[in-house]
């Protein structure tokens, strides 16, 4: 109480997802101004008047908070915080906040569009009208297959009722499953879709092996962090002769 509109600043950290930047400001008590930050220019040189940092994506690394000097908080506008150095903020009694949830359903639509739009084959069907060819494009239909989620937390449990609207069964693993309950899921799903937070435990969870334990012509989703996935091992997978992926 009491305090200034000069007393806290907020640095929106990222280049991007400036609609976002806009709402936070609009909703912000009067004693805080946020300044967005200059591309041109490193975030270190930037942080040391903010008060409060919103990363978006960028990453907070160990010289960035040794510069904020003013540092009090970081406040995350989203649920990932892997580009933040949780390690480095604790160190330095920085507490660090998220938003889970935030935009769950929004990423689980989106997930399931590009579901459709592959197994639907969008893409080439109106290639096919385009050339008046109808019928010569067929998608696959989803009814009745099975959608395997890793991941079951705000944007898996969204994925759940999509899928199960759609009449498809559902399988799912959790942070607590097992090695065989993911080979289940793998081995068992026409569609895998990931939604798993990135973390030392996810890190590269889909590598070869996985890949390979995979129904010939079954989808892989990944509307979660791209590392999840061994890059390579999905470009080599792709590019194999006995890839079993259909998208």
């Amino acid at each position: 109480m009491g305090q200034s509109q000069d007393d806290w600043e907020v640095l929106w950290c990222h280049p991007g997802f400036y609609l976002t930047a806009e709402r936070l400001r609009s909703h912000l008590p009067p004693w805080c101004r946020m300044r967005l930050v200059d591309p041109s220019v490193p975030l270190r040189d930037q942080v040391a008047t903010a008060k409060v940092l919103v990363p978006a994506a960028a990453r907070i690394t160990p010289d960035i908070l040794d510069a904020a000097k003013e540092l009090r908080l970081i406040s995350q506008a989203g649920t990932g915080y892997d580009s933040i150095d949780v390690a480095a903020c604790r160190a330095r009694n920085v507490p660090v906040c998220r938003c889970p949830g935030l935009n769950a359903q929004s990423v689980a639509e989106a997930a399931f569009g590009a579901l459709l739009a592959m197994t639907k084959k969008f893409s080439e069907q109106v290639q096919a009208f385009n050339k008046t060819t109808p019928g010569v494009v067929v998608g696959v239909q989803l009814a009745g297959r099975t959608m395997g989620i890793i991941g079951m937390g705000s944007i898996g449990a969204a994925m759940t009722k999509m899928a199960q609207g759609m009449s498809m069964r559902v399988i799912s693993t959790r942070s607590s499953s097992s090695r065989a309950e993911l080979e289940h899921l793998l081995r068992e799903s026409d569609v895998v879709s990931l939604s798993c937070p990135l973390n030392d435990a996810t890190r590269g969870l889909i590598g070869r092996e996985e890949l390979a334990m995979m129904k010939r012509g079954s989808y892989l989703l990944n509307f979660a962090r791209g590392a999840i996935i061994d890059r390579q091992a999905l470009i080599d997978t792709l590019e194999g002769e006995d890839n079993p992926l259909a998208g």
